[in-house]
């Protein structure tokens, strides 16, 4: 165990200095992909910090007020729960103020007891005997003829008249603006603890809030990207069936207890119902809810015109403005005794909850770890009409990404070239501009990115480069006198020593011209014969490429088990590289007949090669280790004659180039167009081309060129007809598999066509 430790720490610390930075920004990408849940539950303390850094904001509307069942309510009208009476007329004076829309966070899930009628019932017992049914003998007739019984008779007769519950149904059933509160069970065991009644049943009394208005794929279930509740609480069914509509109060916080978003639809069965807060914009705005759902869940969630960000499950994050008592609070008994002004409930949304200690709703949030149950409501409400949201778009995770990437190169590139005393500037300085542009997004933007990740990649890489740079400088110092000493004179490594910084490895960019060969499916064949004679024929093979290679100015850059890689134009400058490239391509291909010619009479099985040429601007000069140099050439350049030599493969070609060394070389060869193409891993449209020779040989390919162009001319535009009989007409030649490739393409656009803003181009998916 510890030699493989000490193995790997020797490997790590063998790497220069920006290859420690790399591999520390690596390992947060992967983390940062990965998302670890400890780490992620320190990206959601750091919102926390965003909110309180920012402070307390004021709500852009003055729509939203709560109605609080608060301590000064308690003392002036008694204990909670207040008789439904009361609630009833709290509702009757909202209704007569105008207000719009009346939310209850509370629930009436029971009967209220009638305290005066079971008293009432008692005496009359004892005049009558006990009620019919109860299974005792019926008192003497003397006592049911008593006076005091007519007397009881009739406050019996009253106190039912005074039904507390039914009064409250007969104020909701008046307030057509009235959302009723209800939640929902998701645990199998809550449902078991609390007895016998149908919970899925009551699905009857809230299915006038159901969301109806749902668009989704054909093929696509939207219940099952949603949470899914297993039963249901509902008000008593004399005020359930008196409510217009109702909405779920359910607050789902994150796994540390906080609430950072909120569930704006939720599902029982497979139906779908909204939040408390979302019916409440529904009724408010008079506009029906719409959900639309993608392949991968809610793609949107909509009241109107006003579009709500919400995530797959349709959540949406909570832009709070502050901690409790934000929004207007109104103590409930001071509406019930008519002490406020009408005004400032008309055309109001107003939410009833209970705020006094002991009783009410107590929920954490970025703000506060006692933030009023209610108040979350009034955040949400106020977020969707107007539009105040907080935002991760789908494009989020790629700037997490790039960010990472960007300050890992950053440091990486600053850092080496830096003493350690002073390593601390750029560190603070990029520490710095990252936090503000993330400040930025969230204050002014509403979009939120991630703090950790960043942040903690800065530290490491400080930590990391700086420790490196103190274990190996002396190490360096030797190594670099050792190495440069054979080289350079005394006084020049001594100057290099005096700041080995200066020491860079890398070139210059200019325009140059790449070719790749490959031979076909060459491990197949080796597999057929003994490694002697293999290697017999891959000599037989390179030898006479890499001579014409030579012959025309070309550097063998680097020999790829079968594969070639030649450059020209580097090291020494030649104005006609792409040229001198296309007649190395052609002349390899007349070498590779007299080769195929001596294979066939010694019965060995036949070779043929694919060549890709692309002309462009890359990197060339010393690459490597700071100990050992290689005079190469890199960039996308390169990696795109790599991918056109592939290609050949799919068009059954042997030479393909690049536009770039077509517009170098069309006077001087004869070329084909072949296609255009976006190469995999790139988003860039290429167009490619055929060389077939030179330019005394164009009489015998004008026809096979034309018509190839004409019909490749008729598939840009679309006339899939025209291009598929201008194809075929180039079967009288050998066996053409480009062509065969365009009428198979011709023929699925003309069942499917491609988008309108297709540009001709083809997505190629291998290399």
């Amino acid at each position: 165990m510890f030699k493989k430790f000490f193995s790997l720490f020797k490997k790590i610390f063998s790497l220069s200095v920006f290859k420690i930075s790399l591999l520390i920004t690596l390992f947060f990408i992967v983390l940062c992909i990965i998302s670890p849940i400890f780490l992620e539950t320190i990206e959601k303390k750091t919102l926390d910090f965003k909110f309180r850094s920012r402070g307390v904001r004021t709500p852009a509307g003055q729509e939203v007020v709560i109605v609080a069942v608060d301590e000064k309510s308690v003392g002036e009208l008694g204990r909670w729960p207040w008789p439904r009476a009361r609630i009833a007329e709290l509702v009757n004076h909202l209704n007569e103020y105008g207000t719009r829309v009346v939310a209850f966070d509370i629930i009436f899930a029971e009967p209220q007891r009638n305290t005066e009628l079971e008293v009432l019932k008692q005496l009359r017992r004892e005049f009558t005997g006990p009620e019919p049914g109860e299974g005792a003998e019926t008192a003497p007739a003397l006592r049911r003829n008593a006076p005091e019984l007519k007397f009881i008779e009739k406050r019996i007769g009253l106190a039912q008249g005074s039904d507390d519950d039914r009064l409250l149904a007969s104020a909701v059933k008046k307030f057509p603006g009235m959302v009723m509160g209800y939640f929902f069970y998701f645990n199998s065991a809550e449902i078991a603890n609390l007895g016998e009644k149908d919970y899925l049943g009551n699905l009857k009394w809230i299915s006038n809030s159901e969301v109806g208005a749902i668009r989704a794929p054909a093929g696509v279930d939207p219940s099952r990207f949603l949470r899914r509740a297993l039963g249901v609480q509902v008000n008593i069914p004399v005020i359930s069936e008196a409510a217009h509509t109702n909405g779920f109060f359910n607050a789902i916080p994150d796994d540390d207890g906080t609430i950072r978003g909120a569930m704006l639809v939720l599902t029982l069965g497979d139906r779908v119902f909204p939040s408390l807060a979302l019916q409440s914009v529904s009724l408010y705005l008079n506009a029906p809810i719409m959900m639309g759902f993608a392949e991968y869940g809610v793609e949107q969630i909509a009241v109107g015109d006003k579009s709500i960000p919400v995530d797959e499950s349709g959540k949406m994050m909570v832009n709070f403005y502050g901690p409790g008592h934000t929004f207007p609070h109104y103590s409930a008994s001071d509406v019930v005794t008519g002490k406020l002004d009408p005004a400032l409930f008309k055309d109001k949304i107003v939410l009833v909850g209970a705020t006094a200690i002991g009783i009410y709703d107590i929920r954490a949030t970025p703000f506060s770890a006692v933030f009023p149950g209610v108040e979350v409501h009034a955040n949400i409400i106020e977020n969707i009409l107007h539009g105040d949201f907080l935002i991760q778009p789908s494009w989020i995770k790629v700037f997490d990404l790039v960010s990472i990437l960007i300050i890992g190169l950053l440091l990486g590139l600053i850092l080496p070239r830096v003493r350690a005393a002073y390593g601390l500037i750029p560190v603070v300085a990029i520490a710095l501009s990252y936090y503000g542009i993330d400040r930025y997004l969230f204050e002014i933007k509403g979009v939120i990115v991630s703090t950790v990740y960043p942040i903690a990649e800065i530290f490491f890489i400080f930590l990391g480069i700086t420790f490196y740079k103190y274990l190996t400088e002396e190490k360096k110092r030797k190594q670099y006198r050792e190495a440069f000493s054979r080289y350079v004179s005394a006084s020049v490594v001594n100057e290099i020593l005096k700041d080995p910084d200066r020491l860079k490895l890398g070139g210059e960019r200019r325009t140059l011209t790449v070719m790749f060969t490959d031979i076909r499916g060459f491990t197949s064949i080796s597999e057929k014969l003994d490694p002697e004679t293999v290697v017999h024929i891959l000599n037989e093979y390179l030898t006479p490429m890499t001579e014409v290679v030579f012959q025309q100015g070309g550097m063998l850059d680097k020999y790829i088990g079968d594969a070639i890689m030649a450059v020209w134009g580097a090291p020494l400058t030649l104005p006609d590289h792409a040229r001198r490239a296309c007649i190395t391509a052609l002349e390899m291909m007349k070498r590779l007949k007299v080769l195929q010619q001596g294979w066939e009479e010694r019965k060995l099985p036949p070779i043929n090669i694919g060549i890709g040429v692309n002309t462009g601007p890359m990197s060339v000069g010393n690459m490597g280790s700071e100990m050992l140099f290689d005079y190469t050439v890199i960039g996308d350049s390169v990696n795109l004659a790599s991918r056109l030599e592939g290609l050949n493969k799919e068009y059954g070609t042997n030479i393909i180039v690049s536009e770039g060394t077509y517009q170098e070389t069309k006077d001087e060869f004869v070329f084909r167009v072949m296609d255009r193409v976006v190469v995999k891993g790139k988003k860039e449209t290429v167009g490619i081309f055929e060389l077939l020779g030179n330019k005394e040989d164009a009489a015998q390919f004008s026809e096979r060129v034309a018509r190839f162009e004409a019909g490749f001319k008729a598939y840009q535009n679309r006339q899939w007809q025209e291009a598929i009989r201008e194809f075929e007409a180039l079967g009288k030649y050998e066996e053409d598999k480009a062509a065969r490739i365009f009428i198979e393409r011709c023929r699925l656009y003309q069942e499917s066509p491609p988008p309108p803003d297709w540009n001709g181009a083809f997505v190629l998916t291998k290399k």
